[in-house]
């Protein structure tokens, strides 16, 4: 039997707060796995669940040294996941609305176009989508046909997150630069 219990949550506490690596491991074992499955009912992907859940074991460690021994062990780790789950869903929700909204803009300035016109400036996308570097154009058809997340793109590449939204920024900024210097000369040659 375990000299460690969630009964006597002010002693892990303390023992955590020691540096104890029996206790952390014993809180581990215990909450690694409701953990993964409480986050797993946010994010219905098992691989990003359980690297919440790591995240969130490895700063219950960085700030062993600061838990209060009153309160709930339990609901601080719960409250870290949580609260991790929630910071991804926004970042990630902030670079595809980004993606999407830079895309649609380029799209929609063709809408004071009449339909004439609307058919070269499609293909100058379509175009300038083709004239992206190859692993550039890889990573942002990735995110625009596949919709697959930034991480997941960093996973099927096996390259990082950071390089992979390095990519879409460049991609998106080449697309609008193309795509807008086409729209310069249709409308200048509706004013010839």
């Amino acid at each position: 039997m375990s000299q460690y219990s969630f009964k006597h949550n002010e002693k892990l506490i303390h023992c955590l707060r020691a540096g104890d690596s029996q206790c952390f491991q014993f809180i581990f074992n215990e909450l690694v796995e409701p953990l993964t499955a409480f986050i797993y009912t946010y994010t219905r992907d098992e691989a990003l669940a359980e690297d919440i859940v790591q995240h969130s074991f490895m700063k219950l460690w960085e700030k062993r040294t600061f838990l209060d021994p009153q309160a709930s062990l339990k609901t601080f780790l719960f409250t870290i996941t949580h609260n991790r789950f929630i910071d991804l869903y926004r970042k990630d929700k902030k670079q595809v609305y980004l993606t999407d909204t830079i895309y649609m803009e380029t799209v929609l300035e063709t809408e004071e176009l009449n339909e004439e016109n609307l058919k070269p400036r499609l293909e100058q996308i379509d175009k300038a989508i083709e004239s992206l570097p190859k692993k550039c154009r890889e990573v942002f058809l990735l995110k625009r046909e596949h919709n697959l997340k930034n991480r997941e793109i960093a996973e099927y590449l096996g390259i990082s997150i950071k390089t992979v939204e390095d990519h879409i920024s460049r991609a998106l900024r080449i697309i609008r630069q193309q795509v807008l210097g086409l729209l310069i000369l249709i409308l200048t040659s509706f004013f010839k």
